[in-house]
């Protein structure tokens, strides 16, 4: 994705609800706190 937020034509992100993985412990899972205010 490109610094303005538009689409690269090439870079691809998918999402995956992570209580579907075996052995998945959410309490251990590190953390990335987004600000959607200033995210671009």
């Amino acid at each position: 994705m490109r610094v303005d937020g538009k689409w690269d034509g090439k870079t691809r992100r998918i999402g995956a609800n992570a209580r579907l993985f075996r052995d998945f412990d959410a309490a251990i899972a590190p953390v990335k706190v987004i600000d959607g205010k200033n995210l671009w």
